[in-house]
């Protein structure tokens, strides 16, 4: 499949998948899709771990997010927009900050 095609392909998909959002919306998630695509595997799984842990974030009112001149993660609260766990850190440092985080919270709810 050309690159072209391949293009032509997700667009297809995105209207069918994506039906409620913008043309502009569907343009960018096409975008990134190919991006994404265009990664070594190496690339691509530490994007899905990024993925996982800004999930598991959310979860918890909080948003991982990455210096962009450094390449370096932060941690922040959602609601105050707050950094809450600064630079430098990388996704294992991520990872395991929230493992605390979570076991934190957990034995508060154990304890109230």
């Amino acid at each position: 499949m050309t690159k072209q095609e391949l293009h032509e392909q997700l667009v297809k998909e995105a209207e069918v998948y994506c039906p409620n959002m913008t043309p502009e919306k569907r343009k960018m998630a096409v975008e990134l899709v190919e991006e994404v695509l265009s990664l070594s595997e190496a690339q691509r799984n530490r994007f899905l771990d990024f993925l996982r842990l800004s999930k598991r974030a959310n979860a918890l009112g909080l948003d991982v997010d990455v210096d962009k001149s450094t390449k370096l993660y932060f941690i922040k609260d959602v609601a105050t927009n707050t950094v809450i766990a600064p630079p430098p850190m990388n996704l294992e440092t991520v990872a395991a900050w929230l493992d605390d985080y979570e076991k934190e919270a957990d034995e508060e709810d154990i304890t109230t």
